[in-house]
């Protein structure tokens, strides 16, 4: 019988789940994700994310200790002796994360993946620098594919800091009243009359906070190749600088 402890936080991705055995985390790799984990191994991206320092470097442990059906790896991350979250960091930080995310999707998409989960609960600050410690947030990129992670990212990173930078509110006292990210809907009635002259702001915030959330009227089909990704992510990449 299993005595593993589920992290109570693990919960929402099938692709597997953290747990602790013996006050060390672990983490499973379930069946569902084994194309997706053997493409981030197999393909370089892992290595050179660990070389770079953007990604917790693990080992891979070949035992089943949930003793479940779905178990595929078992992996060992180096272990963090504190845990961070956004609404605690300063604005210096949360543009270090981030960068960082964005640094890490264009050169998944180089190994033919792409970021799936983009919020900031997947970056932590070791010796004063953000790494990201989700392993399981990579998938096999699909051209024909938005990036479904966009809106994530958006609202976790870009408009606090968009917020923090043309209105100077305490951010972190909104963030915590949005753990999942702050809305556009949100972000856009906060911002001052003056952000309507900030093309970003126009492109990532007012455009999207009419957007029905759950609706989806555009077929992407055919309309997403790399180039197009990349571009997203440049523009991104320059209205976080700019904040």
């Amino acid at each position: 019988m299993s005595n593993i402890i589920h992290h109570p936080a693990s919960f929402k991705d099938p692709s597997g789940f953290v747990f602790q055995q013996n006050n060390i985390f672990y983490r499973q790799v379930n069946k569902c994700y084994k194309d997706d984990y053997d493409l981030l191994m197999n393909s370089g991206l892992y290595g050179k994310l660990v070389s770079k320092g953007y990604l917790l470097p693990h080992e891979e442990i070949n035992q089943n200790f949930s003793g479940s059906g779905d178990w595929y790896k078992t992996i060992l991350p180096r272990q963090l002796g504190f845990i961070s979250y956004a609404y605690e960091w300063c604005f210096g930080q949360l543009k270090s994360a981030a960068l960082l995310t964005l640094a890490i999707q264009k050169i998944a998409l180089g190994f033919g993946m792409i970021v799936k989960d983009a919020t900031s609960y997947n970056v932590q600050f070791i010796d004063g620098k953000p790494v990201f410690i989700d392993t399981l947030s990579f998938e096999k990129y699909d051209p024909s594919q938005p990036w479904m992670a966009y809106r994530q990212f958006c609202e976790c990173f870009l408009f606090p800091l968009l917020l923090q930078k043309y209105i100077k509110l305490d951010i972190q006292k909104l963030m915590l009243s949005y753990p999942d990210g702050i809305p556009a809907t949100v972000t856009r009635e906060l911002l001052p009359w003056k952000s309507v002259f900030n093309l970003g702001v126009g492109l990532h915030v007012s455009l999207p906070s009419r957007i029905k959330p759950g609706s989806n009227t555009i077929d992407y089909k055919g309309k997403f190749d790399s180039q197009k990704m990349i571009h997203l992510v440049s523009n991104l990449e320059d209205n976080v600088k700019a904040c």
